[in-house]
């Protein structure tokens, strides 16, 4: 049983959409409210102006966004891999990254554990009846460092193309 957090009322599990990012893997609010809910209307636009460049363009030079003017972003699609990419080549943006990345592994020891696991049994295809514990750091390092190589060879294989 579970209450909706539309209508207030009671009702069983199976009233509720699936939703994986919610601890009980389901929607706030039962079928009936989510089916009643009504979006705003998109009025008949086929064009807007980049907030960037300034140009006026189709609607489909835009990535969708939800929060957007007309459901898409304010930038178009080449100014917002300029935007993109310049904002993560600043050293800040990269300090501010590997922050959060100690900070998590320090705060996650058991999480960090269970997915060096995953990347170690995914790597050798089987886990060839290895346990948690037959697990070395060495292991871990190799395989991420056997990914990392992989990246790399596919993101200079992709700008060639």
């Amino acid at each position: 049983m579970k209450k909706c957090g539309k209508c207030g009322k009671t009702k069983e599990k199976s009233e509720f959409y699936k939703d994986n990012r919610a601890l009980d893997k389901l929607q706030y609010r039962c079928k009936q409210c989510h089916n009643s809910y009504k979006y705003l209307p998109v009025p008949d636009v086929t064009e807007k102006e980049c907030y960037h460049c300034n140009e006026v363009k189709s609607l489909s030079e835009y990535y969708n966004s939800w929060s957007g003017r007309y459901g898409k972003l304010s930038y178009c699609k080449p100014c917002s891999l300029i935007r993109y990419k310049s904002s993560r080549q600043t050293d800040e943006y990269r300090e501010k990254a590997k922050e959060r990345s100690r900070k998590f592994r320090r705060d996650n020891p058991d999480r960090v554990l269970e997915y060096d696991y995953y990347i170690v049994s995914t790597m050798c295809n089987e886990t060839n009846g290895l346990t948690k514990e037959d697990i070395t750091p060495g292991m871990i390092k190799l395989q991420r460092k056997s990914l990392k190589l992989r990246r790399e060879y596919y993101k200079l294989k992709h700008e060639e193309m």
